[in-house]
């Protein structure tokens, strides 16, 4: 005997016969929600982009808009640019770590595609794509912004030791 194919829905609230139901996805980043469903959120908040450290145990850390969760990796960065093992990270630690950070980080923003208009793509796939390549850039941009803040803050500890930094680039 052959059963028809059906799906459940469970409704928390009381619907009326007729109305309209919606299904919602969940908190999903834009590269879930193309590859699994076809279609993308412009500006999504939930976007993340996962880093990895080569020769760091192949640790991944999933950052997401407005550097969420950056610190699990900065932690590492720092970790493993400590000269000191045995003593609490210094000034030192936290300005290399954030060079290293910001050196990271643009290498992947540089890898990223400008122009996407000229690529021969089905429109519906072109606005999925630059959905994609807009989280993905305000995401690494927020990570620069945060190593940034973590050198501000190094050159400020700095300066309660009687240390004046000067940087290159200022």
């Amino acid at each position: 005997m052959f059963k028809t194919p059906n799906i459940s829905v469970v409704l928390h609230t009381p619907s009326d016969r007729g109305q309209e139901l919606l299904n919602n996805y969940g908190a999903k980043p834009n590269s879930e929600l193309i590859l699994g469903y076809g279609f993308s959120l412009p500006q999504n908040p939930d976007d993340t982009i996962v880093l990895k450290i080569g020769g760091i145990n192949g640790k991944k850390w999933e950052i997401g808009r407005s550097a969420k969760g950056v610190e699990g990796i900065w932690n590492e960065i720092v970790c493993s640019i400590q000269e000191n093992a045995d003593a609490a990270p210094n000034y030192e630690d936290h300005l290399n770590a954030a060079s290293a950070l910001v050196e990271m980080v643009e290498t992947l923003l540089d890898r990223l595609p400008d122009r996407l208009q000229h690529m021969d793509l089905r429109p519906e796939v072109s606005l999925m794509l630059h959905d994609y390549v807009e989280g993905q850039r305000d995401i690494l941009e927020s990570v620069i912004g945060f190593a940034h803040e973590q050198e501000r803050l190094a050159i400020e500890a700095a300066l309660t030791e009687g240390v004046e930094i000067v940087l290159e680039d200022q």
